[in-house]
C-alpha cells in the first residue's frame, strides 16, 4: 500500500519535472512573443475561472442545488492510487 503511494507521488514529481523542463526550454519564445501574451497568459485563467464559478453558482441557484467553491470530489487528492478510489 505505501509503495504504491510513494511509487504514484514519484511518477507525478517526474512528470511535473519534465514539463518544467520543456517550458524552460520554451521561454526564448516567450520573450520574442511579447508583453501581451504573457499578460493574456496570467489573467485568462483567473477571468475564466471566475466566469466558471459564477455560472457553477448560477446554475445551483437555478436547480435548488448547494454549490460549494470548497467541495472537491474524492478522485481530486493528488497521490492517491487508482486501486484505492471507490
Amino acid at each position: 500500500m505505501l509503495h504504491a503511494f510513494l511509487e504514484n507521488c514519484l511518477h507525478n514529481l517526474f512528470k511535473l519535472l519534465e514539463m518544467g523542463m520543456t517550458a524552460s526550454r520554451k521561454l526564448r519564445d516567450l520573450r520574442s512573443a511579447g508583453r501581451g501574451f504573457i499578460f493574456f497568459g496570467l489573467l485568462a485563467p483567473n477571468i475564466f475561472a471566475t466566469v466558471g464559478i459564477i455560472v457553477a453558482y448560477s446554475c445551483g441557484y437555478l436547480t435548488h442545488t448547494a454549490f460549494s467553491v470548497l467541495r472537491f470530489p474524492k478522485r481530486a487528492r493528488p497521490c492517491r492510487s487508482p486501486r484505492r478510489w471507490d
